[in-house]
């Protein structure tokens, strides 16, 4: 869920490998959010709610639109994204896929079809932390550990109510629905402002089957943070 996410966040800010602010929080954000455990207890949630589909409308820096199928209390999502960043006069476009699936992570780029897999660093972290908890009173927990704070201002979104966490050291505010998922975040990092507004929210669609499909045989497979880091360490 998004409040364990974006404690998540902080943890690899460091390392991120991408080269601007509104990009760095989209990465750790997309990295940090996927985990699950099928474990005998039928697996983790990371919501609470099994099955839902998230509308996101972009302003500021970046502008467009993204689309969160969630399944299975949140162990299967897919997020497909088509936005457009502007920064210091470049503009890049976003247009993928991503598949996260456990540790795994396939993102597919809309426009060349090439396909890109990694391992999520944080899945056993997150995955430890929620034992015997689910996802929304793990993610209370760690969000106050890395600073994050209730500011006791409530909002609504899509027709769902949401309560807003404040993270001073990220720049960012969230509105969290009490069943986990971010309704409203806006950010500002290193001075680039972007902000996610929930535009419709649909209980019990967790999208279609082909949101989930990616083409195996074009996925290379990229090293995952723990990896470039412990190299760097080498060196």
């Amino acid at each position: 869920m998004r409040l364990l996410a974006s404690a998540a966040m902080a943890m690899v800010a460091a390392c991120s490998p991408q080269g601007d602010g509104a990009s760095s929080v989209r990465s750790q954000e997309q990295t940090a959010a996927v985990a699950g455990d099928a474990n005998a207890g039928g697996g983790e949630r990371f919501y609470g709610r099994e099955r839902f589909t998230i509308v996101y409308a972009h302003t500021g820096r970046q502008t467009g639109t993204s689309t969160e199928h969630v399944r299975d209390w949140g162990r299967r999502r897919a997020e497909i994204t088509d936005t457009t960043l502007s920064v210091s006069g470049v503009t890049q476009r976003t247009n993928t896929r991503a598949v996260f699936e456990g540790p795994e992570v396939a993102t597919t780029d809309l426009g060349t079809q090439a396909v890109t897999k990694m391992t999520n660093p944080l899945y056993d972290q997150i995955v430890a932390a929620m034992r015997g908890r689910d996802g929304v009173e793990a993610g209370r927990e760690i969000m106050t550990q890395m600073g994050g704070r209730a500011t006791g201002e409530r909002g609504s979104f899509a027709g769902q109510d949401c309560e807003y966490w404040e993270v001073a050291q990220l720049g960012s505010r969230s509105c969290v629905a009490p069943w986990g998922a971010t309704l409203h975040l806006r950010s500002s990092f290193g001075g680039i402002v972007i902000e996610r507004t929930a535009t419709e929210v649909r209980m019990g669609d967790g999208g279609p089957d082909s949101a989930f499909e990616y083409d195996a045989s074009r996925a290379t497979q990229q090293p995952n943070l723990q990896d470039m880091m412990g190299k760097m360490k080498g060196q």
